[in-house]
Formats: structure tokens, C-alpha cells, sequence
């Protein structure tokens, strides 16, 4: 079996040493990191379609079209025509498997997704075209249970869970520090949010003020709103680092403690918990807010849940210490094994044999 990875998700911001775009944290999470795992796995790029034969196929970045795969996974590919040739394409024999990790019909109006696949202002790619791909594929599959129950009332063919896990290797460990003045982190893109990061307005810049920690944001990117204005702080308070690429992206975990603040909107409620597995993987010990997958996560002894928005000054007050974070790290490195890519390889390889027309 020939099989092709092919996401709309690649950066418009970075890219690698040969000018390529490089691929967005979702279709790397989801499809780039495995690709290399799986030697059924021919070609990974964008979506090509060939209109004499009618089926699908890849294009590399060595702009090569391969058009000899028996199964193509797309990735937040939204396309008007693309449902309707997914029908054709299966009755030639093509098996066509639709990836989802983000509920983008519960999108906040402030993420800049929403917008950019609204209907209203993005008529040949948007949402409904998505909703009828996803409807149209021999399989989908999605990196959580409440992305399954949402799309299960009109996606009829087998949708599967595959949850999303992190390469442990490429992290490298943070070493516990003795100072009760930590840094306190976010990761993560300032365009994609849905009113999360205001939540910390009130907590970080008063523990600031009182000298009880330090600031820091990695992810900047010039034109992009900025992380301190989310928080209600003035930008000189934070450091920073750039966005980079996949490749790069475990660098930038610098800081002693991470935070993961979600409002409780549907897009937030879907999402799956990697950005606290990615922090436990760096040896970051985290607070999250108490959506589902983050209190799963706590249960296993990854993080910490701010149940109440009033909680999170004193779990950062306790942070302060170090045997306690320590003691965080270390519980989460010992849990962590579980969401390992090797973890999420071997569960990826066993449903792709498992596939049939």
C-alpha cells in the first residue's frame, strides 16, 4: 500500500534552509512528525489532482506530482470542488482518509482562522466545504473524543481516535532551578487564540510587580498581536523568541514554568492537550485551564488544573518553589512515556493496515 500525507497547513511565516514553507504545528503534530516512521508513507506535501485520471495525489517541494498512491490523507483541506472529487476518486479504488484536530465550527470571532475560513468571506474555502470533504472520505480521523461525538450525527464512514503524542527524544530536559523568582511561560501563536490569554490579566503582571516572577513568550512574530498586551502587561516586562520551524520548535522551551490558559468555547473544548504534553516533555511543570483533556492529563500526574479562575495566582504562588517543581517535572516524566511518537506510530500504523476501500 502507497500512501500519501497532504496538508493545506503549511506556514506562511517560516521557513526552512531551502525556502520551503515549513509545515504548521498541526500537520506536523498530526501527519509530518509520523512520516518518517512509516515506510508506507510515499509522499508527504500539498493536494494534487489529476483530471484525466480522477484521483488523487501529492505534490513534493521538488514540485513532483505522485499520482501511484492507493491512499491519500488530507489535512484542513477546505476546498468547494474537492468533495465532490473524493466520490469520484473512491469509485476508482483510491481510499481517501480525512484528518481533523481543531472544531472549527466553534471557532472564536477573535482566532484568525475564524474569519479566513468563514463562508461569508472565504467562499471557495471554508467550513461547509470542509464539513462535506470530511463527510465524503472512507475514514476520518481525529485526535480527540469530542472532536468524534461532534462529527458523528453526519460523518458515516469509521472515524477514529488517534491522540496526539510528542517525540520525547527531540526534547531536551530543563534543569530544575534553585530560584524562587521562575520564569513563567506561554508557546504558542498570538493569532490563533480565542480570548485565552486575557485570562491572565490580573495574575501575571501583579506577581510581576511584587518581583515574584518573570515573563517570557515564545512564538513571536512581527504583525502578530502581541502576547503582552493579551495579559495586560507592558512588552519590556517579556522576553521573547521567534516562532521557528518543526524542526527547531524544542528549543524554545526556555522558561521554568508554562502556562496553558483556554477559554471554554467549543473550538477549546476539542482540542487536545499537546501543548501541556509538549511542556512535560521539556521537563516544564504546567498549569492548565480545566478543560477535559488537561484534567485527563493532571489524573495521570502531567500538569496542574486551575479549576477556578481565582486558583491561578496561588498554583503559581506554590510554583515559587522548587522542590515543587521538581517534584512536578519529575511525576510527569515518568507518565509522559505513554504519549510518546512511538505511542502514537505504532496506533497510526495498525489503523492504516486496517484500512479497505
Amino acid at each position: 500500500m502507497r500512501i500519501g500525507f497532504a496538508s493545506c497547513d503549511w506556514s506562511r511565516s517560516v521557513y526552512d534552509a531551502s525556502g520551503h514553507p515549513v509545515m504548521g504545528g498541526a500537520g506536523w503534530a498530526r501527519l509530518g512528525q509520523y512520516s518518517k516512521h512509516i515506510d508506507s508513507v510515499k509522499a508527504i506535501g500539498v493536494l494534487a489532482h489529476n483530471e484525466q485520471k480522477q484521483i488523487f495525489g501529492v505534490r513534493t517541494w521538488d514540485n513532483t506530482d505522485h499520482f501511484d498512491l492507493d491512499v491519500i490523507v488530507m489535512q484542513r483541506v477546505m476546498f468547494e470542488d474537492v468533495a465532490d472529487k473524493i466520490k469520484i476518486a473512491r469509485a476508482h479504488g483510491q481510499i481517501i482518509i480525512n484528518d481533523l484536530d481543531d472544531w472549527y465550527w466553534g471557532l472564536s470571532t477573535s482566532n484568525h482562522a475564524w474569519k479566513a475560513s468563514h463562508p461569508k468571506y472565504n467562499p471557495t474555502e471554508n467550513v461547509n466545504h470542509y464539513k462535506s470533504i470530511l463527510a465524503a472520505s472512507n475514514y476520518v480521523t481525529v485526535s480527540t473524543p469530542y472532536l468524534a461525538q461532534r462529527i458523528s450525527s453526519w460523518v458515516k464512514s469509521p472515524i477514529e481516535v488517534l491522540p496526539n503524542t510528542v517525540d520525547l527524544n527531540r526534547f531536551a530536559k530543563r534543569e530544575v532551578t534553585d530560584t524562587e523568582i521562575p520564569i513563567v511561560g506561554w508557546v504558542g501563536s498570538t493569532a490563533h487564540r480565542s480570548n485565552d490569554l486575557e485570562q491572565m490579566r490580573g495574575v501575571l503582571s501583579p506577581m510581576w510587580s511584587e518581583g515574584k516572577i518573570r515573563l517570557h513568550h515564545s512564538g513571536y512574530l512581527k504583525g502578530h498581536p502581541l502576547f503582552a498586551d493579551a495579559i495586560g502587561v507592558h512588552p519590556r516586562l517579556i522576553s521573547t523568541l521567534p516562532l521557528v520551524a518543526p524542526e527547531d520548535y524544542p528549543s524554545v522551551f526556555q522558561f521554568d514554568v508554562g502556562i496553558v490558559p483556554l477559554s471554554d468555547v467549543p473550538f477549546n473544548q476539542a482540542k487536545s492537550a499537546i501543548k501541556g504534553l509538549e511542556y512535560a516533555a521539556a521537563g516544564i511543570p504546567f498549569v492548565a485551564s480545566p478543560l477535559d483533556e488537561y484534567r485527563l492529563l493532571a489524573e495521570q500526574g502531567i500538569g496542574v488544573v486551575a479549576k477556578k479562575s481565582r486558583h491561578w495566582r496561588p498554583i503559581l504562588e506554590s510554583l515559587r518553589d522548587p522542590k515543587f517543581r521538581k517534584e512536578l517535572s519529575e511525576q510527569a516524566t515518568e507518565a509522559i512515556v505513554l504519549h510518546d511518537i512511538g505511542v502514537g506510530v505504532e496506533r497510526l500504523k495498525s489503523f492504516l493496515e486496517s484500512v479497505k476501500s
